[in-house]
């Protein structure tokens, strides 16, 4: 054969190598062991969870189990008008004043809190209540403006908020005389009427009094009696907004000789997160817990804890733990089951023991 002969079938050849290699389809990949196949992906780094960098409507669509699945507003109309304006006491005392409602219980009541907030106590000493210097609050209010640029969303959200909670609350009530002996007759027409509020309250006051006069070495602090701590079941009971965040507050106190406890394991309460469980189920009965509740408002003003429109998404996302968010909770569930059925064997009380969770006693050495 001769040379060129030769060379046209080897270029012939190499010819069909190459229209077999453009033609034929793609070869699949090699399989992937096993083991790499059950290996998960790598997703990338979740970020730190931060809701103070999120948006309010980002806030919003994160699922929040502090709110309430159902609300059951229990207001009575004047209980209403208090809720309506919670940072504003004229409004209440014009609609009482002269009217009907005024001698009610409820009505006692409200008027002993207006009077108690506003009026100059002739015999109190000290005089009439102080009023916020309005320098001081100026001086605030610049410092909260110049944190943050003009135009940063949030610099607005903490000036509006901080103009609301340190608006004066009784604003249109100058000149309001009356004396102890007044107040504490309102306090006790309330109470004679069956006002849950007015004996909630009642009890906080001998609670406090008590603290303040308990000099006993190694023992300071108040008790409750078994009469008081009726009380504040009967105030739960009652389904009374105000009566159940009051009677919430003065059980997450610590006693001189008796503790809270909560569950099957009877661990004694954390007291703050107690707190926060009354109050979120006296928001479930129509306590103010929106946009206008003071610690809503406090939250956004002085640490910038803004982008929430209630009492519950504040402490979801700014105000609790991960494990506080749920022994809150578990809390609030055991009250509400307690108010629905009576039952309260799920918190009991514990006679004789001052709870580990309490602050030091003072005097007496702390050990770390």
């Amino acid at each position: 054969m001769s040379r060129s002969r030769i060379l046209a079938v080897v270029a012939a050849g190499a010819l069909g190598v190459l229209a077999w290699d453009w033609l034929r389809a793609p070869a699949a990949p090699p399989a992937a062991p096993v083991e790499a196949a059950a290996a998960p992906v790598a997703e990338k780094p979740a970020a730190p969870a931060s809701t103070a960098l999120r948006s309010p409507a980002e806030m919003r669509r994160a699922p929040n189990f502090l709110r309430p699945a159902a609300v059951t507003r229990t207001l009575s109309p004047l209980a209403q008008a208090f809720a309506d304006s919670p940072l504003a006491f004229k409004p209440l005392y014009d609609r009482l004043k002269g009217s009907p409602e005024e001698n009610t219980p409820e009505g006692q009541y409200f008027l002993y809190r207006v009077l108690r907030a506003c009026a100059t106590v002739a015999d109190r000493k000290g005089g009439a209540p102080r009023a916020p210097d309005p320098s001081r609050l100026e001086e605030r209010r610049q410092q909260i403006a110049a944190a943050l640029p003009e135009g940063n969303p949030r610099r607005e959200q903490r000036l509006a908020a901080f103009e609301k909670v340190t608006a004066d609350q009784c604003a249109g009530l100058a000149g309001l005389t009356t004396t102890e002996a007044e107040l504490a007759q309102l306090l006790r027409n309330a109470v004679a009427g069956g006002d849950p509020k007015a004996r909630a309250w009642q009890v906080e006051q001998e609670m406090w009094q008590e603290r303040r006069g308990a000099n006993t070495p190694g023992r300071p602090g108040a008790t409750l009696s078994e009469a008081q701590l009726g009380a504040l079941r009967e105030a739960f009971a009652s389904r009374d907004a105000e009566a159940i965040a009051i009677a919430g507050r003065v059980m997450a106190n610590s006693f001189r000789d008796l503790t809270v406890r909560f569950g099957p394991d009877q661990e004694p309460i954390e007291n703050r997160v107690f707190m926060n469980a009354a109050m979120l189920l006296a928001c479930e009965y129509g306590y103010p817990c929106g946009d206008n509740n003071s610690r809503v408002l406090a939250a956004c003003a002085y640490q910038g804890h803004c982008g929430v429109a209630s009492l519950p998404d504040y402490l979801f996302y700014y105000g609790a733990s991960p494990y506080d968010a749920q022994l809150l909770d578990r809390y609030r569930t055991a009250l509400r089951q307690a108010v629905d059925s009576g039952d309260w064997s799920a918190i009991v009380i514990d006679r004789g023991t001052r709870s580990p969770n309490a602050a030091p006693v003072s005097g007496v050495p702390f050990h770390r």
